[in-house]
């Protein structure tokens, strides 16, 4: 859990950084690409609890 809530905030404080210094280049694929490694982390670490 603890992990999962440091990867949650090195992702905002990413996405924020990013939107500040290139709003222009910003955009859905960068959060969606971010969302799915997030998820596969989650998986694997799910599956190494069981």
């Amino acid at each position: 859990m603890y992990l999962c809530r440091r990867i949650a905030k090195r992702l905002t404080v990413e996405v924020t950084y990013r939107k500040r210094h290139r709003p222009a280049e910003f955009c859905l694929s960068e959060v969606a690409m971010a969302v799915g490694a997030l998820s596969s982390v989650w998986e694997r670490q799910t599956m190494s609890l069981f």
